[in-house]
């Protein structure tokens, strides 16, 4: 959509949800720009923008067992049916400044509704989430856009947060890549710039899940560093979830 605004900034915050393992996807958007009413003789006038997230088809993976990174940043590469998320950067900026964008991933949401439910059919719960260290994340660019990747490669998301649980907002999400789109621009159809991306997520290879998590003499009980140890029935009835997060302003 075309926005005129009087402002020195336009803030745009738009929200895709990405379920791994066990949840459906839903998005949603808000789009937020300052505006200002002021007294006569206060003029304030921009140009036109245009900025717009799409995502293609979700990500939703069910009995998903461990990968190793090779496997899990295939995902993205080959565009796995269920196994990636596609999304869009569209925009244009008629000004000289642009507009910069950076995406991040954040926490997501305990599954609801008619998401898909545990083994015996009952909801999920918070105790239900996988642990952190559990999960990686790829993203790569589709095409010739200029966006910078700041995690190029298979991202454990609790380390690269620096030991730390991966929040929501820019302060608590894990920023994945910088973007800009051009200013200067007329305006039309033909002189959107469209910068694509493809995420995957998997279960680390180190996770391990055994029948046993007392261990006896017959089957010790594995221990992994960083990492969870599941039992069969624990890891049947576990899920992830995150949000992809787009923040864009009009470039400084």
């Amino acid at each position: 959509m075309n926005n005129e605004n009087s402002s020195k900034q336009v803030l745009l915050s738009i929200i895709g949800i990405a379920i791994l393992v066990v949840a459906v996807v839903g998005v949603s958007f808000a789009f937020f720009n300052y505006s200002k009413t002021g007294e006569d003789n206060n003029y304030v006038t921009t140009g036109s923008v245009f900025f717009n997230f799409t995502e293609g088809d979700a990500i939703l993976l069910e009995n998903q067992f461990p990968l190793d990174d090779a496997s899990g940043k295939a995902l993205a590469t080959t565009k796995e049916a269920k196994g990636s998320l596609s999304f869009s950067i569209v925009g244009f900026d008629s000004s000289a400044k642009g507009i910069d964008y950076d995406i991040y991933i954040e926490k997501g949401a305990v599954p609801t509704g008619e998401s898909p439910k545990k083994s015996d059919g009952t909801a999920f719960t918070a105790s239900d989430w996988l642990d952190s260290k559990d999960i990686k994340v790829y993203l790569v660019k589709d095409g010739e856009n200029t966006a910078t990747l700041t995690n190029a490669d298979a991202v454990n998301i609790y380390t690269a947060k620096g030991a730390a649980e991966l929040g929501t907002g820019i302060s608590g999400g894990l920023k994945l890549a910088h973007g800009h789109i051009a200013g200067n621009t007329d305006g039309t159809e033909d002189s959107k710039q469209t910068d694509k991306f493809t995420l995957s997520m998997w279960i680390d290879s180190a996770v391990k899940i055994t029948d046993d998590l007392e261990g006896d003499d017959d089957e010790p009980t594995p221990h992994v560093k960083n990492s969870q140890v599941y039992s069969n029935t624990q890891y049947a009835d576990k899920f992830y979830a995150i949000k992809i997060f787009v923040d864009a302003k009009t470039a400084a």
